[in-house]
This record gives C-alpha cells, sequence and structure tokens, in this order.
C-alpha cells in the first residue's frame, strides 16, 4: 500500500471507518500526548491484518496503530484513569 498523505484523526475516521491503521509521520497532541495526525500506511478490519501490511520500519521510527471504529466495553467493566 503506498501511504496517504497526512491526514488528521477526524479524516481518517471518515476514510477507514471500524478499521485498524498503522500511523507513520506522527503528529502527537501535547494533551492527551496520542497521535492526532499520521500519514496511513496500513489498514485492516483486524489488528493482525493491518500489522501484516504494515511495511518494514526503520530503526527507531515511530508509528502508531489506531482503530477507527467505537470502541466497544463489556458490561460491567470498571476502569480507572488519570488525566495529566
Amino acid at each position: 500500500m503506498v501511504p496517504t498523505a497526512r491526514m488528521t484523526w477526524d479524516e481518517i475516521k471518515v476514510a477507514y471507518p471500524g478499521e485498524y491503521v498503522v500511523l507513520d509521520d506522527l503528529v502527537i497532541d501535547e494533551r492527551t500526548h496520542g497521535a492526532c495526525a499520521g500519514r496511513v500506511i496500513s489498514h485492516a478490519p483486524t489488528r493482525r491484518e493491518a500489522l501484516a501490511l504494515e511495511p518494514k520500519a526503520a530503526i527507531g521510527e515511530e508509528r502508531a496503530l489506531k482503530f477507527t471504529g467505537p470502541i466497544r466495553v463489556p458490561p460491567g467493566f470498571v476502569g480507572l484513569f488519570s488525566v495529566r
């Protein structure tokens, strides 16, 4: 797959709904410390497929794997979160 131009997270969610995406050329949000933009280098319906399609990374290259669909939380799940 040919990498896309850099896209915002909102653009990626629209272009690849319900898929796992591997990103490089990341832009990191200073508040959340998460990737808020990047180039899509692979995408697939499953995490395993998206990682299998990903080109080999150079040493020290940063990438992110994210899911564009809704996050499903099991019934009864209790989580503790911290915001800095």
